[in-house]
């Protein structure tokens, strides 16, 4: 396996930790929810727990995606010359 494909599987593998921390976000944020409108309470982790890993997973993600762009970027121009 060449060291470019190891880099991109690296990559593919923090972009699905960055969408793990998305839908665990979504998921707390939902419970909180669910908790608010049943009982009128609302954890207090909740509510910083769950924007916390919604822009932790967003900025993994946003970082990763620019990084994975711009390898593919510099591996093309040097696939052209």
């Amino acid at each position: 396996m060449s060291d470019d494909k190891k880099n991109t599987d690296k990559l593919d593998e923090a972009i699905d930790k960055g969408t793990v921390s998305l839908l665990a976000g979504v998921g707390v944020g939902t419970y909180g929810t669910t908790m608010f409108v049943a009982s009128g309470f609302v954890c207090p982790a909740c509510v910083f727990v769950a924007p916390a890993l919604l822009g932790m997973g967003a900025y993994q993600r946003h970082k990763y995606k620019k990084f994975k762009n711009e390898a593919t970027d510099n591996s093309t121009e040097v696939d052209e010359k």
